[in-house]
C-alpha cells in the first residue's frame, strides 16, 4: 500500500466577514470515511477582527474557533516582541517600557483541532525534573512533561485522561560506543492523571510504578540471561557502563541510591480499567503487567516463564517468540476492548529471529525492514492468548514503525504508524492512523521458540524484507491472512495544511492515541523524550553533516567541571522551542479543515 501524497485542493469561502479557506485533506480516495464527514461541507465557524491590549485571547471574539494554527509577525517589528499561542492567548512586550502606540498582527484559526499544553494546577508548565550541562556552560532542563508514551481516557470521568512515561530520560551516544546514555538513572516510570481545561492538560496526580514489595521500578535494562534476549548496552553520563547483571549505584553527592535491574521497566502502552487498576506493556521483556490503583504490581504476563520477585502468571505465558523482540522495539502499544474483556497489544516492529536470510546486498535482513508485526490478544477472564499479524507499510522504504493501538470495538482498532521526523517546510512526514479488523485474520499462535512456522521457517524470515504487497501475497500463499487494514487519518497531511511551516504541533513522536466515542474525536499525545536527545559531540556540525556516521566528530565530550557528558536539548526545529508534552484534540466531524484568517489591532 502506497503512502498518500496527493496535493491539497483549496477553495475560498467568506465566513463571518473575513476570508476563510476550506482545505480538503490530501487523503486520496482510499482513505476511510467512517462517519460520512469527508464531504467538503462547511460548519459554523468564523474569526473576527480584534482590538485589544498588550495581552488577551484572540479566540474570545471568534465563533467556534478552537486553535490558532499560525500567526504573522508585527507590522512594525521595531515596536516590540509578540508571542501568540495555540490557545489564542498572546502577549505583546513593547521595546520601550512605558511607551504607547498601535501595532497589528494577523492570525489563522480553525475549529478542527485544539491543543493542550501539559501543566500543573494554576496553569504553569510542569517543572523540569532537573538540569544538565549543555554547550558553553548552558543548563539544559529535563522536561517534566514526558507522559506521552501512551494516553487513554479515564473511565467514567469525561475530560480526564491518563498518560504514562517511558523508562526515563535517556539520550543517544552517537560516538564509537553507540550506546544509550541514561541522563537520570534514578527516574521511576510513572502514570500521570490529567484534566483537560482551558487549553491545558493539568497534571493532577502521579502514580509511580512499583514491584510487588513496593520497590519503585527503575528504567534500567533487565539482565540479559534472565529476561531480555536483546538487551541494549547503556551508560551513565560519566561514561560508565551500566551492567544489567548487577545492581547499579547512582553517582551523586547525596545518600547512595542502588537500583536493581530486575526492577527495570520500559513502560510504553497503557490501559486504565473501570476498577481503577492499570495494565502497562513494556519494551524489555516484553511484559504485560497489572498494577493496582496506586501503581503496585498485581501480576505479570511474560514470555519468559518464572521470574523471582514478580507475580508472573506462569500458567498463562505470553508467546515465547516475543522474547525475540528487537532492541528498544518491544510491546509498544496496548489497549482494551470497550467491553473491558480483552487486552490487545502490538509490537513496535518485527522480531529479531535467528533464521533471517540475506537481503539484496548479501547482508542479513534487518528487522526494521520487515513488515509483519505481532498483535497479541489476552482474554482477561481466561487468560487465553491469540496472535495475529499486522503489516507495516513498506518499512524498508519509509522507516515506519508502530507507536500505539486503540480499540474502537471488540474487533476494530486504530494503529498509529509513523516515521521519526519532525514537521517542517517542504518536509513530508508520515504520521498515519490505520483502522484494522481482526475478523478473518489467521491466528498465528504457535509453539516453540519461534512460534508459528511456515515450512519450518519463522514468519519474519519467510517474508524477509519484501515490500508490503509482496509480503501479503507470500503469506496468503502460505494460508496466512494478516489483519485487514485501511487508512483512517493522514495526520501529517492535516498538520501541513494547518501550518506548512511545521510550527504547529510539529512533534516527531506521536505515540498516544485516545478516544472515548468510537473514534469520532481523537486525542493525540507526543513523546517529548523529556526535552533531550543526544550527547554533544566534539564537532556537532561535522557529526550532523556525516549523518552521524563520523563517530570521531560525534564522540561525546565531558564537562571540565563535573566530568559528565554534555547534553543537547531536543528542540522543535521549525518552532525553535524545546520539545515538551502536548496533546492535540482532533474532531473528525470538522474535517476537511476550514481555516479563517483576520487581523488584531493592539493599542498599548
Amino acid at each position: 500500500m502506497l503512502l498518500f501524497t496527493s496535493r491539497a485542493r483549496r477553495r475560498a469561502a467568506v465566513v463571518g466577514g473575513t476570508t476563510a479557506v476550506l482545505v480538503l485533506a490530501s487523503i486520496g480516495t482510499a482513505w476511510a470515511d467512517p462517519f460520512g464527514w469527508r464531504g467538503g461541507r462547511q460548519h459554523p465557524f468564523a474569526v473576527r477582527p480584534d482590538t485589544g491590549a498588550a495581552s488577551a485571547n484572540v479566540l474570545a471574539n471568534d465563533r467556534g474557533a478552537t486553535a490558532v494554527v499560525r500567526s504573522t509577525g508585527l507590522d512594525d517589528p521595531a515596536a516590540g516582541s509578540l508571542a501568540v499561542h495555540p490557545d489564542g492567548s498572546y502577549v505583546f512586550t513593547p521595546a520601550v517600557p512605558g511607551s504607547h502606540g498601535t501595532v497589528h498582527f494577523g492570525y489563522t484559526a480553525t475549529d478542527a483541532v485544539t491543543v493542550y499544553s501539559s501543566a500543573v494546577r494554576g496553569g504553569a508548565r510542569i517543572p523540569p525534573l532537573g538540569g544538565l550541562e549543555g554547550a558553553d556552560g548552558s543548563t539544559v532542563p529535563i522536561s517534566g512533561g514526558g507522559y506521552g508514551s501512551s494516553f487513554v481516557a479515564a473511565p467514567g470521568r469525561p475530560g480526564w485522561f491518563y498518560g504514562v512515561t517511558d523508562r526515563g530520560p535517556n539520550v543517544d551516544d552517537d560516538g564509537p560506543s553507540g550506546q544509550k546514555a541514561f541522563a537520570d538513572p534514578g527516574f521511576h516510570p510513572q502514570i500521570g492523571l490529567f484534566q483537560l481545561a482551558g487549553g491545558r492538560a493539568v497534571l493532577q496526580r502521579t502514580i509511580v510504578l512499583k514491584a510487588p514489595d513496593g520497590t519503585p521500578y527503575n528504567g534500567l535494562p533487565n539482565p540479559v540471561t534472565k529476561r531480555a534476549a536483546s538487551s541494549e548496552k547503556t551508560e551513565d553520563l560519566y561514561g560508565d557502563y551500566i551492567d544489567p547483571a548487577q545492581p547499579y549505584t547512582v553517582p551523586g553527592t547525596g545518600p547512595a541510591v542502588t537500583l536493581d535491574p530486575d526492577d527495570g521497566y520500559d513502560s510504553e502502552g497503557l490501559v486504565a480499567l473501570a476498577d481503577g487498576s492499570f495494565w502497562v506493556s513494556d519494551e524489555y521483556g516484553p511484559f504485560l503487567t497489572h498494577f493496582d490503583r496506586d501503581g503496585t504490581e498485581i501480576e505479570r504476563l511474560s514470555p519468559w516463564g518464572a521470574d523471582a520477585g514478580h507475580n508472573v502468571d506462569t500458567a498463562h505465558p505470553l508467546p515465547a517468540e516475543l522474547a525475540l523482540r528487537t532492541k528498544n522495539k518491544g510491546m509498544e502499544g496496548l489497549t482494551v476492548t470497550p467491553d473491558g474483556r480483552t487486552l490487545v497489544g502490538i509490537m513496535q516492529a518485527a522480531l529479531t529471529v535467528p533464521d533471517y536470510g540475506t537481503d539484496a546486498k548479501g547482508k542479513t535482513v534487518k528487522p526494521g525492514n520487515v513488515s509483519p508485526v505481532r498483535i497479541v490478544t489476552v482474554d482477561l477472564r481466561t487468560r487465553a492468548v491469540h496472535q495475529y499479524l499486522y503489516l507495516l507499510t513498506n518499512p524498508n522504504a519509509t522507516g515506519g514503525a508502530v507507536s500505539e493501538i486503540t480499540a474502537l470495538s471488540a474487533t476494530r482498532f486504530l494503529v498509529d504508524e509513523r516515521d521519526g521526523l519532525q514537521a517542517g517546510p517542504g518536509r513530508a512526514v508520515a504520521k498515519y492512523l490505520y483502522e484494522i479488523d481482526l475478523t478473518g485474520a489467521t491466528d498465528v499462535t504457535g509453539t516453540g521458540p519461534l512460534g508459528y512456522l511456515i515450512g519450518g521457517t519463522s514468519i519474519e524470515a519467510y517474508v524477509g524484507d519484501a515490500p508490503t504487497a509482496k509480503a501479503a501475497l507470500l503469506l496468503s500463499q502460505a494460508g496466512v491472512i494478516p489483519v485487514g487494514k485501511s487508512p483512517y487519518l493522514d495526520l501529517g497531511s492535516v498538520l501541513n495544511q494547518l501550518d506548512p511551516s511545521g510550527r504547529f504541533f510539529g512533534h516527531d513522536k506521536i505515540e498516544g492515541v485516545a478516544t472515548s466515542d468510537g473514534g469520532r474525536v481523537l486525542y493525540l499525545a507526543n513523546d517529548s523524550d523529556f526535552g533531550i536527545d543526544h550527547l554533544l559531540g566534539r564537532d556537532e556540525a561535522a557529526c550532523e553533516a556525516s549523518g552521524l556516521s563520523d563517530t570521531t566528530a560525534c564522540a561525546p565530550v565531558k564537562s571540565a567541571t563535573t566530568g559528565k557528558f554534555l547534553v543537547h536539548q531536543k528542540t522543535l526545529d521549525a518552532a525553535g522551542v524545546a520539545d515538551d508534552g502536548e496533546l492535540l484534540r482532533v474532531d473528525l466531524a470538522k474535517l476537511p479543515v476550514v481555516l479563517g484568517s483576520t487581523t488584531v489591532t493592539i493599542r498599548y
